[in-house]
């Protein structure tokens, strides 16, 4: 089971943000884009944009996995918000690599995997870890 994000918006607060993404999801379905939630908790269960904006605050709850390999940086997290508007799945998670250079982190050519669930986004981490630890080896 995944984590639970701590509360720290006002409960008035998140109640209108979740009105809102209801109202934005049912414009996108009339524009042709899959009518299904746009924002899910770390276990695919769909969520408002109040309970998101609560989540997505909480650094603990957005990172899923964090590896370093020399100066590269493997990170995957919690993305919440529907990221494959136009697939048959939404992708909630990402694992991107950054460069660590002078104490500066920069991306590293742009590479990024997006994955439906948490254990595909363990998955592709480990994945990647491995193959850059091939290359570095």
């Amino acid at each position: 089971m995944s984590k639970r994000w701590r509360p720290s918006l006002p409960t008035e607060a998140v109640a209108a943000l979740n009105e809102d993404a209801e109202h934005n999801r049912r414009e996108l379905a009339d524009l042709g884009l899959p009518d299904r939630p746009m924002y899910y908790d770390r276990d695919g269960n769909p969520i408002g944009l109040g309970d998101w904006a609560e989540a997505n605050n909480d650094l603990d709850y957005k990172r899923v996995a964090r590896t370093f390999v020399g100066a590269v940086e493997v990170s995957t997290v919690w993305l919440g918000l529907d990221h494959g508007l136009m697939g048959d799945r939404p992708l909630i998670f990402e694992t991107m690599c950054f460069t660590w250079v002078g104490g500066d982190r920069a991306i590293s050519d742009d590479y990024m995997e997006r994955y439906s669930t948490e254990q595909e986004a363990l998955e592709g981490h480990d994945r990647i870890v491995a193959r850059i630890k091939a290359r570095v080896a």
